[in-house]
């Protein structure tokens, strides 16, 4: 079983592994492997992230890597993970 990035997901997964390409493209290579392997654990356990406030219905998942990690917004839809969002920690957005 495999997890759905919604289109704004792939944008953000696009933008993070652009943004370390051009200073570390082994890193990218590194941190995309690491997303896709933290965005399986919603298909083994679908609830492991915390609920976000005034969003019931989404999830967050924090995947370490290095000194930060990345945020994962989603939602469980028919029993798959559907990935709504994606931003590194140390990145200023909602």
């Amino acid at each position: 079983m495999r997890y759905e990035l919604l289109p704004e997901a792939r944008l953000d997964m696009r933008r993070l592994h652009a943004f370390l390409d051009e200073r570390n493209p082994q890193a990218a290579h590194m941190a995309m492997l690491t997303i896709d392997k933290g965005l399986l654990r919603p298909v083994d356990h679908p609830f492991p992230g915390r609920p976000i406030p005034n969003a019931p219905h989404l999830r967050q998942l924090v995947i370490r890597f290095g000194k930060g990690g990345y945020i994962v917004h989603y939602r469980i839809e028919n029993d798959i993970p559907v990935i709504t969002r994606i931003r590194h920690s140390r990145e200023d957005r909602p």
